[in-house]
């Protein structure tokens, strides 16, 4: 008598477990930086392009690092770290700091540059792809 409820409430459970799910569009966010300390020099940044679009926004409260590659005019290879902080979901607090991978033999490299920022979260519209954590970026000379 104790699998009577089991065995009735079974094809309510196959029923459900056939039902399509709606999917949600996922979340998309555009991060705005809004620069309140540089050193003059170059920023080689996820934001170069424009916004960052991202596919979260602050609320988890874990840090987000964007690292950027790219070879210099010194001719050594560097790295550059944006790292955002969440002080809140619609809020990061925003450091760069830059740095020389290698350099040939003979040579040392340009100094590097810091900054400071913060970012607010927007929602984002569009299609434009969300922005890749790690890239390598090609420098274009003149």
């Amino acid at each position: 008598m104790r699998w009577l409820p089991i065995v009735l409430a079974l094809p309510l459970l196959v029923a459900a477990s056939g039902r399509e799910h709606p999917q949600r569009e996922p979340r998309r966010f555009r991060l705005e930086l809004a620069i309140d300390h540089a050193q003059g020099g170059t920023y080689i940044s996820a934001w170069t392009p424009g916004d960052v679009i991202s596919d979260h926004d602050g609320s988890s409260g874990l840090p987000v690092t964007y690292h950027r590659l790219f070879h210099w005019l010194d001719d050594c290879e560097w790295e550059s770290i944006e790292v955002i902080v969440p002080e809140s979901a619609d809020r990061y607090l925003y450091t760069y700091r830059e740095h020389a991978v290698s350099c040939p033999d003979g040579t040392s490299p340009d100094g590097d540059v810091t900054r400071t920022g913060i970012v607010t979260v927007h929602p984002a519209s569009g299609d434009r792809p969300i922005t890749p954590l790690v890239a390598r970026v090609q420098l274009r000379t003149l």
